[in-house]
């Protein structure tokens, strides 16, 4: 017979030295281990065996089989009452269900906080990463919590949608990655003193064989309606582009996909987000003359039409740029030049009998390499990235439904407990034992030849059944052990839906753990060169006048506003002499 021994705050005593008369234990695949433990009838106010917060350790011998903390404390009460008591512990996953999941986040470069503002399947730069590298990062928290337990991992390559979550826990993360991971199981082993988390894929888990030479009960149920021939998912993709809304669908496609057993989904995904403002600039311009002429000076300088056998020579000009600016600007971002000339020459001839020797006229002028065009930019815009598709969630849906599946329970009934199975194996049963063992073979054969008629069956010891808890409950010299295996929860029909569910209508984060939330008007200038066009006489009086007085003549350049756009027109408001 074994012996059997509690290990509290380090402190190890046997179960009957403490008044322990019996204990259940349950192991659970993707929950909370738990032990409870019945002490015999004591008066309320002797002290008790545990309380709140106290580590626990059970040993059988010298294997530990449970480690976790009490998480209750035993009523008080007068003298003299008498009460059996019961006290719970629970196992490390009750830890992770009390620690919130926080990632890092980055404000600047010198300022770093860890909230619980989580990207569940991005890394701190938002690319997406597997299912696996996320959860090593929750584990990784956890353990940098103060957590005492290690891992042990499967390869789990499938990369998840984006999700963002507010104050989860590390438990609630964990579960929800694994949503995206069906075929993966987990179970704790205390053996090494160290809680070990193992998580196990269905196709790679240790099968534990029974032979139930003392079984008490069987139950067993093909899950035919689990049974999948194919998976067609439709990734609905929302794009917004300038207020202007489209969709693309794209499919992720495994097995068969024609006909009525198969799993039709659809997701949907955020596509790109942009928008954007331009500012627009519309140029006129002329040609500049190479040798300007008098047809180009007198544009500038009425007055010189007055004057007759007129002779235009020594012109210059202060700028080669090829072309008048007439109308509009040239700001910087256009790639163009704008630049104020002067147009220079001289002028003989006669005006009203007098005449003119080598006057100097000069006209100010904006050139420009411009072309009469209109020039636009964007001034302001904004782009979000497209959501990546999920890869591989067709194919691993169907790895888990494509083979018949089963569930049920086995009880036994012996002196110590069997620890055959945990919850990250599969479970077989050996028919041969089995029929050596009941008493009515011939109902055994009978169950035999109806599972022979059922598609895919090939025999309880090859099912492969998940096991899904392990209930053990021992009082001396006897124990009872039962097994409930059969398709994870979350793959059951509904469960799926409501993974289907998680996915949509998600806002795409507006986060970013790495930069900084930060605005920008966008505003670009305006600025640049506008037309400037005046000429005047230089030197020598100018043109005389009636009252022989010298006068000169100004271009005044007005502002019009034309089909909403604001542009300065060159030209003449009116002409006077001064």
């Amino acid at each position: 017979m074994s012996v059997w021994k509690l290990k509290i705050n380090g402190v190890e005593s046997e179960l009957n030295a403490l008044g322990i008369q019996q204990f259940d234990l349950v192991l659970m695949n993707l929950g909370e281990d738990t032990l409870r433990l019945n002490e015999k009838k004591v008066a309320l106010n002797t002290s008790p065996v545990m309380g709140y917060g106290d580590t626990v350790q059970l040993i059988q011998d010298t294997t530990i089989r449970f480690i976790g903390t009490c998480t209750n404390n035993p009523r008080v009460g007068m003298p003299g009452q008498l009460e059996a008591r019961t006290y719970t512990c629970k196992n490390i996953i009750w830890d992770l269900n009390r620690i919130i999941y926080e990632q890092d986040w980055h404000e600047d470069e010198d300022n770093t906080y860890f909230k619980g503002r989580v990207k569940l399947g991005k890394d701190v730069d938002d690319q997406r990463v597997t299912v696996n590298v996320a959860l090593g990062d929750v584990v990784g928290y956890a353990q940098n919590a103060g957590l005492s337990f290690s891992v042990n991992y499967p390869g789990i390559g499938t990369i998840p949608p984006d999700s963002e979550f507010v104050d989860i826990t590390c438990f609630e993360a964990i579960r929800h990655l694994l949503n995206w991971a069906p075929s993966v199981a987990t179970s704790v082993d205390y053996s090494t003193g160290t809680p070990i988390i193992n998580f196990v894929k269905r196709a790679s888990a240790t099968s534990a064989t029974f032979t139930a030479t003392e079984l008490q009960a069987l139950s067993v149920s093909p899950r035919n309606d689990l049974l999948l021939d194919g998976v067609v998912i439709n990734y609905e993709i929302g794009n917004n582009v300038d207020g202007e809304f489209f969709t693309k669908t794209q499919q992720d496609t495994a097995g068969d996909t024609e006909g009525l057993n198969v799993l039709r989904q659809t997701l949907e995904l955020y596509g790109v987000e942009a928008s954007s403002t331009e500012q627009e600039v519309e140029v006129v311009t002329s040609t500049m003359p190479a040798t300007p002429g008098k047809t180009f000076f007198e544009r500038f300088i009425p007055g010189l039409s007055d004057i007759t056998d007129i002779s235009i020579t020594d012109q210059a000009n202060t700028s080669a740029l090829p072309r008048i600016l007439e109308n509009g600007s040239v700001p910087e971002w256009t790639g163009r030049v704008a630049e104020e000339a002067v147009v220079t020459a001289k002028v003989s001839g006669k005006y009203k009998g007098t005449a003119i020797d080598g006057e100097t006229i000069a006209v100010n002028i904006t050139l420009t390499d411009a072309e009469s065009k209109k020039y636009s930019q964007v001034t302001s815009a904004s782009y979000t990235p497209p959501e990546d598709i999920p890869t591989g969630l067709a194919d691993a849906l169907l790895d888990e439904r494509s083979l018949l599946q089963y569930e049920g329970s086995i009880s036994m009934v012996a002196k110590e407990p069997d620890w055959t199975a945990n919850t990250s194996m599969v479970c077989n049963m050996e028919p041969g034992g089995v029929a050596e063992s009941w008493d009515d073979a011939e109902a055994w054969d009978d169950a035999i030849q109806w599972l022979d008629t059922i598609d895919g069956f090939s025999g309880f010891d090859q099912i492969n059944a998940v096991i899904n808890s392990v209930r053990i409950s021992h009082v001396p010299g006897r124990s009872s052990t039962t097994v409930q295996f059969g398709p994870p929860q979350h793959l059951g029909p509904q469960d799926i839906i409501e993974m289907a569910r998680a996915t949509r209508n998600r806002s795409p984060s507006v986060w970013s753990r790495k930069e900084p939330a930060s605005g920008s008007s966008g505003a670009v200038s305006m600025g640049g060169a506008t037309a400037n066009q005046n000429g005047n006489m230089m030197g020598g009086g100018g043109l005389p006048s009636s009252d022989g007085k010298a006068k000169g003549m100004v271009l005044q350049l007005v502002e019009k506003t034309v089909n909403a756009e604001t542009v300065l027109a060159g030209e003449w408001d009116h002409l006077k002499w001064r």
